[in-house]
């Protein structure tokens, strides 16, 4: 009993911040640690910038979970999984592979952008390895939490198309503050005239073409559930923002999908 007592309120958690990270995964939202070492001669480099994103918090959560059942041995009832990442030779060959990209990363010229870096890989290699062991849950959420996050950011980017601006700003979840005069800014001729291309809550409209396609090709190919009323909403509506995006890229991975 008291490893339920343990284990039903990670399991609650776990799948709440799971949610919230497949509703967000478009999300642009993360806290910049400008630092000097990301300006090279005069000019501010984004990839030297450390971001922890919003979604990085919901990832870090989980493994902590995860990490705290694996300790306290409460298997019973939780998404399972955890003991076994200290078992086989792969781990050991993982933690290898580690080392030798810590060592190198220690003799790069920008310091902080690679060890963030180095940090950035061993979380997501740990996430990777925590779906593999929780395949069924993901693919449950993925089948109720994906299709409300097409329509959202579907409906944002028509909204930005036909506005020509963003919404409300960084604060929405990661919005690019943009205008039709902002310099830079993505645009295409399309129905006659240069228009502004809607990015959603992602850096570019490519990002959110590539969200879009991959998203479609999971909700209606890789999801062995009956299909519902969000489903076929989603894909309506992601179809439309998707041809919003003008991303040929994006287009075509999901070709490659349906093909």
């Amino acid at each position: 009993m008291a490893g339920l007592k343990i284990t039903r309120p990670v399991l609650v958690i776990e799948k709440v911040l799971l949610w919230l990270l497949i509703f967000l995964i478009p999300s642009n939202l993360a806290y910049h640690f400008n630092t000097a070492t990301a300006i090279v001669q005069g000019t501010l480099v984004d990839y030297l910038i450390p971001k922890l994103y919003l979604t990085d918090i919901f990832i870090i959560g989980i493994l902590i979970l995860w990490l705290y059942s694996t300790i306290r041995g409460a298997r019973s009832g939780h998404l399972g999984g955890g003991s076994r990442l200290l078992r086989g030779v792969t781990p050991w060959l993982i933690g290898l592979f580690f080392l030798i990209t810590l060592t190198r990363s220690l003799l790069t010229p920008y310091l902080l952008a690679s060890i963030w870096f180095w940090f950035k890989l061993i979380e997501l290699s740990l996430f990777t390895w925590w779906l593999r062991h929780h395949l069924k849950t993901v693919l449950s959420l993925l089948h109720t939490t994906l299709p409300l996050a097409v329509i959202w950011q579907s409906l944002l980017a028509i909204f930005q198309w036909f506005h020509q601006a963003s919404l409300a700003g960084y604060l929405l979840l990661g919005e690019p503050v943009f205008s039709a005069t902002t310099p830079g800014i993505a645009k295409s001729g399309l129905a006659g005239a240069i228009r502004v291309l809607p990015y959603g809550t992602t850096p570019h409209p490519n990002v959110l073409g590539g969200f879009l396609s991959l998203s479609l090709g999971l909700i209606w190919f890789f999801q062995p559930f009956r299909k519902t009323l969000s489903h076929y909403i989603a894909t309506l509506l992601g179809l439309i923002a998707l041809y919003l995006t003008q991303s040929a890229s994006a287009w075509a991975s999901l070709g490659l999908i349906v093909i």
